[in-house]
């Protein structure tokens, strides 16, 4: 039986996981901005000049990044349904891409990085839903 209109719900001790996944969104988001902003850093120069002298192909795909990063990150920190859609469409790039073009972009590292985060954010996202739907 449902409580009365205006009834309100008792709060449960414990974790509150919807809290827990919006503060690893703003974690998140704070990292992706510091990997855009180090892209952004690559390609003017300003850590290392090499930038030019890439193929096209790489500098396409670190100037993809730069932006993707950053749209993702801000989309987080929001805490917006097309944040975490971004983020994780850029999460499923950045885990696939390095075993499909080994030759050609970022260090296995970064897939690594990208399955973490994608493992925890499921994770809390799960719990979140689980814990709305239990009485």
């Amino acid at each position: 039986m449902d409580a009365p209109i205006g009834a309100a719900k008792a709060r449960r001790s414990g974790v509150r996981w919807r809290r827990m996944v919006l503060i690893f969104m703003r974690l998140a988001a704070c990292v992706w901005m510091l990997k855009g902003l180090l892209n952004w850093a690559f390609i003017i120069g300003l850590t290392d000049p090499g930038f030019p002298d890439l193929r096209l192909s790489r500098q396409g795909i670190i100037m993809a990044f730069a932006v993707l990063d950053i749209v993702a990150a801000v989309g987080l920190w929001l805490a917006s349904s097309w944040g975490a859609a971004v983020w994780l469409m850029v999460l499923v790039v950045e885990a696939v891409l390095p075993f499909v073009v080994p030759d050609l972009v970022r260090p296995v590292s970064d897939a690594m990085t990208a399955i973490t985060f994608a493992g925890i954010y499921l994770f809390f996202i799960w719990r979140a839903v689980k814990e709305e739907h239990e009485p």
